[in-house]
């Protein structure tokens, strides 16, 4: 066994050692897969390369020649390393790609292993046996192009990623991977084509130089951590993906830096929001301000993290609520370097809590009816028969023609207010009753259309203007119209006493829309508004702001309970001195569906609460 065969030996043991290191490191990972089996065809290029040096039989040395056509999978697989190593591979769409690198590969393998045109018969020299050229070289030649082009292209990837790599560690891990292409690309040269035409036979030595090439990529891995994420990608890969908004300031408050999450909450472009101040993206109040100052001046621990709840404005001025975590970055001289912070948008939260909120005082004021429904009741009940009697004996009184007269006026107005007492009684137990609602398929167009043709004669002489926006397209739905419009005109009627009471005149703006499955009717005034304190107890039983004898506080509580009967909701918004709007929602339920829809409710009339006035 000649020295030059151990060597080819000694090359296959190392190639495939340090394919399976690479491997076993990170079976998962592309890179290290087709690192792998580079060095597995390199090993197999190798072992039977000692093969043939180191027998004495031609048969043999003529086998282990043609097992050797496997050396053609070499330069793809060196070409597709450098691709996946460089991250040129993302540059391919199709995988058409790489059936052109190894296609031509399989065929040399083939003809090498079936025919004769890819070498000649085994030559004997100093060293051992080797290949010889065949009689018709064109196959040859071809694959000896082909296999030189397909290395010098990974070669220049190498030299690519090398020049523009900003990445320290990268840049070295291409440094070292070029280097010893180059020298795989130069030996191969000078032994396969220079030498040969000087007549000078040498042994071939490309299987050392690419034993060379493995050892300079296994120092890259070894030093640099070729086949780990450097921490800068990683951290970089972690910033872009978050789905919550980080922001860099640095000390003089300017955004230095925002990953894409901040882009899209804030409809800003990247080249937009650096460089700008940090007040005028976080809206933060006074003490918000002024504990950031506090923490900048050494008010607290550098380590920690400070959550708040604050809002961000966006490119459009639009102020979204977000939770924020703030935290300080210092040297280690203590020296502010600059400020994180991260974002969560909280706006579908906050749109929960609210409606958690919301639910829970309906709960609460449905309770409330309930309770004073049955009180009411049996009130009512109980003052009508001596009401009843009252006003009677106040008749039969005033029918004495002997009476006198000042007697008579003192008798009339006590069946006036009995009467007016039998009036409160009516409201009460029609408070307290729960009939049945008579459905059936109506436009809320038409019944609001109705409601506003009784009053337009009351609402000319008092100055109202009434802006209508009818939405045109709303679908019909089952509905008690006499209920719906007892509900409408008790709004209208709120709103006309109201505007005349502060001002004498006012507008009165109605639409109608179909929003997600509902019908949304919605009543806006310009009157006086309605204070937060009020705007809480507007519909609870018996409460009015009213002078007395003029109401008796439960108009919006019946609305309340016809719209909760059809499955709806009813509520308003308001502040002092800006108007009040009242808004009714109620679903579209189909002829057919109706027991989708609540249908035990109250059955009578208006009343109201709060600076406005209501109808008894």
């Amino acid at each position: 066994m000649n020295f030059f065969a151990l060597l080819s030996l000694f090359s296959s043991i190392v190639v495939f050692s340090l394919g399976g290191f690479i491997f076993l490191r990170n079976t998962q990972r592309t890179l290290n897969r087709i690192f792998m089996l580079l060095c597995l065809s390199l090993a197999l290029w190798s072992f039977t390369e000692f093969a043939y040096r180191q027998t004495d039989s031609l048969d043999i040395a003529y086998f282990w020649l043609r097992v050797n056509a496997f050396v053609y999978l070499v330069p793809p697989l060196s070409l597709h390393f450098m691709l996946v190593f460089t991250e040129e591979s993302k540059q391919f769409g199709s995988r058409l790609a790489y059936l052109f690198m190894y296609a031509p590969a399989v065929m040399f393998i083939v003809l090498s292993l079936t025919t004769d045109t890819m070498g000649g018969a085994p030559a004997k020299e100093y060293w051992g046996w080797t290949y010889t050229m065949p009689e018709q070289p064109l196959l040859y030649n071809i694959s000896q192009f082909w296999s030189y082009g397909l290395g010098i292209l990974a070669l220049y990837l190498c030299l690519l990623c090398f020049l523009r790599e900003k990445d320290n560690k990268k840049k070295q891990q291409a440094k070292f991977i070029f280097i010893g292409f180059l020298v795989v690309t130069a030996i191969a040269i000078i032994t396969e084509w220079l030498l040969p035409l000087l007549q000078i036979t040498v042994p071939e030595s490309t299987t050392i130089s690419f034993t060379f090439a493995c050892l300079c990529a296994g120092y890259a891995i070894g030093k640099y951590e070729l086949f780990a994420l450097p921490s800068a990608t990683v951290a970089e890969g972690i910033i872009s993906t978050m789905p919550d908004s980080l922001i860099l300031v640095g000390p003089d408050d300017r955004i230095t830096m925002a990953n894409n999450a901040t882009l899209r909450m804030l409809g800003w472009n990247e080249d937009e929001l650096i460089g700008r101040n940090v007040d005028n993206i976080i809206s933060g109040d006074d003490q918000d301000i002024g504990t950031r100052e506090g923490e900048k001046s050494g008010g607290s621990n550098d380590k920690s993290i400070v959550g708040t709840e604050t809002t961000y404005v966006t490119s459009s001025g639009r102020h979204i609520p977000v939770f924020q975590s703030r935290a300080l970055m210092k040297d280690r001289d203590g020296k502010l370097q600059g400020t994180i912070y991260i974002g969560r948008d909280i706006t579908e939260l906050k749109a929960a809590e609210d409606e958690k909120k919301r639910m829970e005082e309906q709960l609460l004021i449905t309770g409330r009816l309930a309770a004073v429904g049955e009180l009411s009741a049996g009130v009512a009940h109980e003052l009508n028969n001596p009401l009843a009697a009252i006003q009677a004996y106040a008749q039969f009184l005033a029918s004495n023609e002997e009476l006198d007269e000042d007697i008579k006026c003192d008798v009339d107005t006590i069946y006036k207010e009995a009467k007016r007492a039998t009036r409160i009684t009516s409201s009460l137990l029609s408070f307290a009753r729960r009939n049945q609602a008579e459905k059936h398929l109506c436009s809320i167009n038409e019944i609001l259309e109705k409601s506003l043709e009784l009053h337009k004669y009351r609402m000319n002489i008092n100055g109202i203007e009434v802006w209508t926006e009818l939405d045109v397209n709303i679908p019909t739905t089952m509905a008690d119209p006499h209920q719906m419009q007892q509900v409408f005109v008790n709004l209208i009627v709120n709103a006309e006493q109201a505007m005349t009471e502060a001002y004498g005149r006012g507008k009165l703006h109605i639409k109608t829309q179909t929003i997600k499955g509902e019908i949304q009717v919605t009543f806006t005034d310009n009157g006086p508004g309605i204070s937060e304190e009020y705007l809480k107890c507007i519909f609870d039983p018996f409460f009015t702001t009213k002078d007395v004898g003029k109401g008796t506080g439960l108009g919006l509580s019946i609305c309340y309970g016809i719209i909760d009967g059809h499955g709806g909701r009813i509520y308003a918004r308001s502040k002092p001195g800006t108007g009040a709007t009242f808004v009714v929602e109620i679903p579209v339920v189909s002829e057919g569906r109706e027991d989708a829809a609540i249908v035990d409710q109250p059955d009578i009339a208006v009343k109201t609460v709060s600076p406005r006035c209501a109808l008894d």
